[in-house]
C-alpha cells in the first residue's frame, strides 16, 4: 500500500533521516577531533545531541556506522566536486593561455587539488583508511568509494587540461595520484615533512611544477 505525503509513516521516516544525518556529522567532526579508534557509539551520540538509544535505532554499532560514514562521506565529496568546478570556471577564464601547457595546468589544477585536499579532508580521509584496515567490512566500502572518487577527480583533471589546451603523456591515472600526493605531504603535512626532511616552504609549487613539466605538454 503506497504512503500518500503528510502521513504519519513519512513523518516517522523524515525524522529518522534527520537524525542519522545529524550522527553522521557529529560523527564527521569526531573523525577529524579525536580519530576514529577514540570514536565510541556515546561519544557520536553525545557530539549529535541525542541518546544511545537514537544510535541504535540506525545503526547496528560501530563498524556499521563507520562503513556508512564512509559511503555517506565520499558521496559528500562528489557533491563538493561539482560545487568547485563550477566555482573554477572564474579560474579558467583568467588563465593567461599564452603560458607554456605545464604553466597554465599548474595555475588552474592547484585551486583544485587544493579544494578538494584540504586539511581536514586529507586527515578525514587518513583516519578512514586506517580504520578500514583493521575492518574487512569498513575495507571494502572504502576501496570502492575511493575507486569512484580516483575515477571522478580523473575526468575533472581531464576537464581542466581541456580547459586549458593542454595533454597528459603518460596515465591520467598517474597524474592525479601524484598530484593528491604531492599537495596532501608539502601542503597538508608542511610540519612533519620539515620534522624529517627540512624546510618545507615552497616544496607544494615547485613539486607541482616539477610533476606538470614531465606529465602535461601542448595539446
Amino acid at each position: 500500500m503506497s504512503v500518500e505525503p503528510g502521513t504519519p509513516a513519512t513523518w516517522e521516516h523524515s525524522k529518522r533521516e534527520a537524525t542519522r544525518q545529524a550522527l553522521l556529522e557529529g560523527g564527521l567532526q569526531l573523525v577529524v577531533k579525536t580519530g576514529i579508534p577514540a570514536m565510541t557509539v556515546g561519544t557520536v551520540s553525545e557530539a549529535a545531541g541525542f541518546t544511545r538509544g537514537a544510535f541504535y535505532y540506525n545503526f547496528v554499532d560501530k563498524s556499521d556506522f563507520v562503513s556508512t560514514l564512509i559511503g555517506w562521506y565520499y558521496q559528500h565529496l562528489r557533491v563538493h566536486a561539482v560545487e568547485v568546478w563550477e566555482e573554477l570556471q572564474s579560474v579558467l577564464e583568467g588563465i593567461d593561455m599564452d603560458a607554456p601547457a605545464p604553466k597554465r595546468a599548474q595555475a588552474a589544477l592547484t585551486p583544485f587539488l587544493e579544494a578538494i585536499t584540504g586539511n581536514e579532508r586529507a586527515v578525514i580521509a587518513q583516519e578512514m583508511r586506517l580504520y578500514a584496515s583493521r575492518d574487512e567490512h569498513c575495507f571494502e566500502i572504502l576501496q570502492s568509494a575511493e575507486f569512484e572518487w580516483q575515477h571522478e577527480i580523473e575526468e575533472y583533471f581531464q576537464r581542466i587540461l581541456d580547459a586549458v589546451n593542454a595533454k597528459c603523456v603518460g596515465s591520467l591515472k598517474d597524474l592525479t595520484l601524484l598530484a593528491r600526493t604531492s599537495y596532501t605531504v608539502f601542503e597538508v603535512y608542511p610540519e612533519g615533512y620539515a620534522e624529517h626532511y627540512g624546510e618545507a616552504t615552497n616544496e607544494v609549487p615547485n613539486t607541482l611544477a616539477t610533476l606538470f613539466e614531465l606529465m602535461i605538454k601542448e595539446k
